[in-house]
């Protein structure tokens, strides 16, 4: 992955600097571990794959302005400032 070009939906590339792990403490209190994070300069937001992390057993809901997230059905993180 590092030195690849990722592909995005304008038809531009943009290099990937570099791919690591990352955790995330979260407002709850939990910590999430995420692996393989791409590092890439031009995009200026932190982007995460839902569907990415629904094959690592995350269920992501949305409920009006609410973002909640479960892993293996355990409670992780509610943010109610979408």
């Amino acid at each position: 992955m590092d030195g690849e070009n990722l592909f995005m939906e304008n038809s531009s590339t943009s290099k990937v600097l570099g791919v690591k792990k990352i955790k995330l403490n979260m407002t709850s209190g939990k910590l999430i571990t995420l692996n393989n994070v791409q590092h890439v300069t031009n995009i200026r937001k932190n982007l995460m794959s839902n569907s990415l992390l629904n094959k690592k057993n995350f269920k992501i809901m949305f409920e009006s302005d609410t973002f909640i997230l479960f892993n293996n059905d355990m409670f992780i993180e509610k943010n109610e400032s979408l």
